[in-house]
Parts: C-alpha cells; structure tokens; sequence
C-alpha cells in the first residue's frame, strides 16, 4: 500500500454536503490545492477528481473526471461551480456525487512541493521525453484527459524502469500488469515514444509524482 501523511503537499478532511451550489469547503493544506479526490464515506457513487492540469492548465475549476473509472475529462458547472480552489478553501457545485444534501463526504487535497512533489500535465509524443522534475520521482500517476484508458500508477518498490513495469489501475481491482511505462530519472521521469496510456501524441495527460 501506498500512504500518505498529512504534510506540506497533502491533506484530509470531511465534510457535510448541503444540495445547493456554491458550497465553500475550509481545508488546511497550506497552499492551493491541485488535485483533489472526493468520495461519499456512506453511499456508493463515483468519485469526482479535481486537477490544475486539465484543459492544459486553462480554467482546470470548469473540468472533472472520475477516479473510479476510465472516462474522459468532461466540463459542468455543477462539479467545481466553475470557481478555482484557494490556499484556504474549494468550492463545489450540486453534483451529487461530491455534493449529496446531509450525506458525508471525505476528500484528499495535494499539492507540489519543491523537491518532494508534484502535479502537472504534459502533452504526448510519438518520440521519448523526458517531464522535468526537481527530485527523482519514487510514485508516478498519470491519466490521459480526453482519452478513455485507465488511471495507471507505478513506483520504484514494486519496479518502475526495467522495461517491464509493473502497473496498478485505480479505476480497475485488476492484479498489477506489465508495462513499458518509462523510468524515473535524477530530475524527473521519462517515456518511450507512443507508448499506449503514457505518452501519445493524439493526447495530453494529467500526472501527480
């Protein structure tokens, strides 16, 4: 398991949805969050995913995707309300999904942090690149935005950068695959040209490392 302590780049928190737009939820995470996981605690639904980099970074708070499946980025004022989080609060729509009237939600805030973290976004390539960082990155996510394929993780315990990777799926209970998902680097990471839900060139992809 992967887990994560409350810190500079990550915090946790719940609250009570209401039903009614525009709804300010209070965080302590220090800084503007730039990506963010909801999820109801009491009745199964979808769960809303919020980050800096959709829509190449251009008003991010007018997108959504869903972590539980491979969906593509789509757009709706009754997710983020259109309105961009702040170092001290986020603002929800009346989607149900992250905003259901007396039912309890939790969600988890992140944010880069110089050395330790970070959320970006990159666009595809038919030939490798490398996604610059300022640390060697030790956990990778990345979801395509408009594509459908799945939200895929690696990480350096259970190997990242032979060539043969293994990879996790949020949206999937699937047992890890084998991949050539690319491999961290001193300051950053890199992928293989056109490499199938890392890095092609019909599409842009959302990261967290």
């Amino acid at each position: 398991a992967w887990m994560w302590k409350k810190s500079a780049g990550f915090t946790s928190l719940t609250y009570q949805g209401t039903g009614g737009s525009g709804l300010r939820i209070a965080h302590d995470l220090g800084g503007v969050p730039e990506m963010m996981w909801i999820k109801n605690r009491v009745t199964a639904d979808w769960g809303p995913v919020y980050h800096s980099g959709f829509n190449g970074g251009v008003d991010p708070q007018n997108y959504c995707k869903q972590l539980n499946t491979s969906s593509a980025m789509f757009a709706g004022i009754s997710y983020w309300n259109n309105t961009a989080p702040t170092e001290y609060d986020f603002t929800l729509g009346n989607n149900q999904a992250m905003n259901w009237a007396n039912e309890h939600f939790c969600v988890q805030l992140f944010r880069s942090v110089t050395g330790v973290s970070h959320c970006g976004w990159y666009q595809g390539s038919a030939s490798s690149q490398t996604i610059p960082l300022t640390f060697t990155p030790r956990f990778l996510l990345v979801k395509q935005m408009l594509g459908t394929s799945s939200w895929r993780f690696v990480d350096t315990l259970r190997g990242w950068g032979s060539g043969n990777d293994k990879v996790l799926y949020m949206n999937l209970d699937n047992p890890q695959g084998d991949e050539a998902a690319g491999s961290p680097e001193t300051n950053g990471f890199s992928f293989m040209g056109n490499t199938a839900g890392w890095n092609q060139a019909a599409y842009k992809y959302i990261y967290y490392a």
